[in-house]
């Protein structure tokens, strides 16, 4: 790509202002002497400068190889300015880290910082994560997200649910065109929702409840359960119950609106049994917070997989 412009000319060129070179490529000199490369062009129907970097740096050569590798995308219908970010674009990892920090602010407690902290860790950073996003192809997708959802449905369902968060992040920064965990469905195992857990008839719920309590599980897992059956709450409310949610005397346990779904306080009252569970492990209280707290991870409440072990030998 010739031009008018030599390097000797550039180097005499003192008067502020914009010199052609050609096919829309000008030095511009601004008014305290620092000289640049701009690309006037069209993209789109709409008039645009592209900045192409400062002489010296950028050499004429190079700013002409420059102008032509955007000219070329143009002509295909191309945005140069897109190409460009793309090419700054951040790895998986440092997306990750982006895409935390934007959706971390809407998130209610620590438990679904928990699973997402174990979806990149355990899962996604070891596959992609030093990757630049857009590099990132579906066969990387599928090596990475197949495998789990065949062993551990549920876990491979959060872990592609996270990587899409990740991936949509950086579409929305312009680092990606699509969120290509939309587009490999049909290459993953089918992981069905197994419809509505059935329910245990109500008569049969005494004989489920001593089940519960003759178990060998831990108590906490087993008067977490029951407390669970008894005040006809999700399990994880029950797991995170603290001793300053509950009022024995008024014969209520108050769940704060920050840890219900609903974003709303909610007041259940608590029958005989359920205050029973209460006193049980208030005699087994330590120095913590939680009323059903975790035997093995000090500081913490009792695990959902904890609850399940209960199941299980019931």
């Amino acid at each position: 790509m010739g031009g008018t412009l030599t390097v000797a000319k550039i180097r005499s060129l003192k008067v502020p202002g914009r010199y052609a070179d050609g096919r829309g490529l000008y030095l511009r000199i601004a008014p305290g002497g620092s000289k640049g490369w701009i690309l006037r062009t069209t993209i789109a129907g709409k008039r645009c400068d592209l900045g192409l970097g400062g002489w010296p740096v950028v050499t004429l050569a190079e700013a002409r190889d420059q102008a032509l590798d955007h000219l070329r995308i143009i002509r295909r219908g191309g945005d140069p300015r897109a190409e460009r970010r793309r090419s700054s674009a951040p790895t998986f990892a440092a997306a990750a880290d982006k895409a935390l920090a934007a959706l971390r602010p809407g998130w209610k407690g620590k438990h679904t910082e928990r699973v997402w902290q174990v979806a990149m860790t355990r899962y996604a950073i070891p596959a992609v994560g030093s990757r630049r996003v857009d590099q990132i192809g579906r066969d990387d997708l599928v090596r990475l997200l197949a495998p789990v959802m065949a062993d551990k449905p549920a876990m491979g369902a959060k872990v592609k649910a996270k990587v899409g968060q990740v991936l949509a992040w950086a579409q929305a920064a312009g680092h990606v065109e699509n969120n290509l965990i939309d587009a490999i469905g049909a290459a993953l195992p089918k992981v069905g929702s197994g419809g509505h857990h059935a329910a245990l008839p109500y008569a049969e719920i005494p004989a489920a409840l001593l089940a519960v309590e003759g178990c060998e599980a831990p108590l906490p897992a087993k008067a977490c359960l029951t407390f669970a059956i008894l005040t006809a709450c999700r399990s994880g409310e029950a797991r995170g119950a603290t001793w300053a949610e509950v009022d024995t005397e008024a014969r209520v346990w108050t769940i704060p609106a920050e840890r219900m779904k609903s974003a709303r306080p909610h007041v259940v009252p608590l029958s005989d049994a359920a205050l029973a569970v209460i006193e049980k492990m208030r005699q087994h209280r330590g120095s913590g917070d939680w009323v059903f707290p975790s035997l093995t991870k000090p500081g913490r409440s009792v695990a959902d997989s904890a609850l399940r072990t209960v199941l299980a030998q019931v």
